[in-house]
């Protein structure tokens, strides 16, 4: 998840989730995106790097497995019909540990 880096809007809806957590929102604008370089993790390590977007309403998130070496071990995509960017990010965490579960990958870094 991009969690206090997100560039995603902040609805009124994600308030009281985000507060059951003790999150406070961090909405960004867009003249403060940083540009963000893949780094491979030290051995044995596998590395995911996931994320969530919505546009036009429709919600969606991918997730990419990669070992120290860069190598790809899998991915996965999926469409989560109408959500917020807080919600699709949140879901893709869940499906991205699921993936790994299912393949046995205990040692995750993630991004």
């Amino acid at each position: 998840m991009s969690g206090n880096a997100s560039v995603g809007k902040c609805l009124p809806s994600d308030s009281a989730f985000l507060d059951s957590f003790a999150v406070s929102a961090h909405c960004r604008t867009i003249e403060e995106i940083i540009p963000v370089l893949w780094k491979a993790p030290s051995s044995p390590w596998l590395k995911e790097n996931i994320d969530g977007s919505v546009i036009a309403g429709h919600a969606a998130c991918r997730g990419l497995f990669q070992d120290s070496l860069g190598t790809f071990l899998g991915a996965f995509s999926c469409n989560i019909s109408i959500a917020s960017v807080f919600h699709s990010e949140v879901l893709d965490f869940i499906f991205a540990m699921e993936h790994a579960a299912l393949r046995g990958w205990r040692n995750m870094v993630g991004e």
